[in-house]
C-alpha cells in the first residue's frame, strides 16, 4: 500500500448531528446533542436496531459511524486519527497517511455570510490543526449547499435532483478542491465523487463536468494526486439499502451477475486538455 486513510468521512458524525438538530428545531424540541444524546421517539428506531446488532438492550447507548457526535467526540476522533497515523508511520515509514472529509460546495446566498463561514468551519476548517502532519487530504463531494441568513436553503425550485435528493451539481468537486487548497498546503486526493441515478446518461454527464473541473485545478497547479469515482459497483447505501444506484457497474442481487454501464467505459476513456495522457 502507498496511500492510507485512517478514517473515512471523519466529519460525518458532526454533519449527522447538525441534521438531527435541524430536525428537532422543526419539531419544536430544544436540541441538546452529546455522545449519548436521547433522541426523540421518531428517531429511536435505528438506535434500537443498533443495540440489537451488538446484543445490547435498547436503552444501552451504542455509538457507531452514523451516531450523532458531540464536539468532545469529534476531538476524540481526531486524536484517534493522529494516533493511527503515528503508529503506521513507525512501522511503515513509506506510507502516505491522511483521512477523508465529506465536503459540500458551500455557496453564500444573500445575508448568508456568517452561516456559510460557520458551515465551512464545522465541515473543514476546525480540523486543520490535526492535519498538519498528514501526507495528503482526501476530499469527498457530491453536490453544493446554498447558505442563507438562517442556514441551508432547499434545492432551488426546478433543479434536477439525484436519487438521494441532492441537487445535480457536478461542478462542486472542482470548487471544493480549490477551497481546500487555499487553506491546506497538502496533496489532494479525490476519494469519493459521483451520483445516485438510474439514468446512466446523467452519470456520464456528471463525470464529464466533474472531471473537467478537476482537470482545471490540475492545470492551475493544484496538487491533485488522484480521483476515485463513487462507486465501482451499485452498493448497499447505509440506511438507504440497495435502492440508490451509484455504480459504474450494475449488480443483479439474485445472481451477483455484474453488468458494466456505459459510464464505466466513459470514465475509462476520459481525456481532456488539462489531464495528461
Amino acid at each position: 500500500m502507498e496511500y492510507v486513510c485512517t478514517i473515512n468521512e471523519a466529519n460525518m458524525g458532526l454533519q449527522i448531528a447538525a441534521v438531527a438538530r435541524d430536525m428537532m428545531m422543526k419539531m419544536g424540541i430544544t436540541p441538546q446533542i452529546g455522545l449519548n444524546f436521547e433522541l426523540p421517539k421518531e428517531m429511536q428506531g435505528r438506535k434500537a436496531a443498533e443495540a440489537a446488532v451488538f446484543g445490547l438492550k435498547p436503552e444501552q447507548p451504542v455509538n457507531t459511524f452514523l451516531s450523532l457526535r458531540s464536539e468532545k467526540g469529534d476531538i476524540l476522533v481526531m486524536r484517534a486519527h493522529e494516533s493511527a497515523r503515528e503508529a503506521m508511520k513507525e512501522i511503515c515509514p513509506h506510507l502516505k497517511v491522511g483521512l477523508t472529509l465529506s465536503l459540500f460546495d458551500i455557496q453564500v446566498q444573500p445575508r448568508g455570510e456568517a452561516q456559510a463561514e460557520k458551515a465551512w468551519d464545522d465541515d473543514f476548517a476546525h480540523y486543520l490543526p490535526y492535519l498538519q502532519k498528514d501526507d495528503f487530504i482526501g476530499v469527498q463531494n457530491y453536490t453544493r449547499k446554498l447558505m442563507g441568513e438562517n442556514g441551508s436553503l432547499p434545492v432551488p425550485e426546478g433543479s434536477e435532483v439525484t436519487q438521494m435528493g441532492y441537487e445535480f451539481y457536478p461542478e462542486g468537486i472542482g470548487h471544493v478542491i480549490r477551497r481546500v487548497a487555499g487553506q491546506l498546503q497538502k496533496p489532494i486526493f479525490v476519494t469519493e465523487n459521483g451520483i445516485g441515478t438510474d439514468d446512466d446518461s446523467r452519470r456520464v454527464e456528471y463525470i464529464k463536468r466533474a472531471l473537467t473541473g478537476v482537470g482545471e485545478c490540475v492545470a492551475d497547479g493544484i496538487p491533485v494526486i488522484g480521483y476515485l469515482h463513487w462507486s465501482l459497483l451499485d452498493n448497499f447505501e447505509w440506511q438507504e439499502g440497495y435502492g440508490k444506484t451509484f455504480g459504474l457497474i450494475a449488480v443483479d442481487r439474485s445472481t451477483q451477475k455484474r453488468m458494466p454501464k456505459p459510464s464505466l467505459a466513459y470514465l475509462g476513456s476520459f481525456r481532456n486538455n488539462f489531464i495528461p495522457e
